[in-house]
């Protein structure tokens, strides 16, 4: 498993298949293959933010 440091990598919009509104994504770890366990961080931006 890979441990990656905050800030190390950019986020990522959430996909529109999957989330409605502004979501960005933070990847907090991710297994080498051939694992398959990732975990994100995930921000919901309220519609009324700007």
């Amino acid at each position: 498993m890979k441990i990656i440091r905050a800030g190390s990598t950019h986020s990522a919009p959430g996909p529109e298949e999957y989330f409605t509104g502004t979501v960005r994504i933070d990847l907090m770890f991710q297994a080498d293959a051939p694992g398959r366990t990732s975990g994100a961080h995930v921000t919901y931006r309220h519609s009324g933010e700007h």
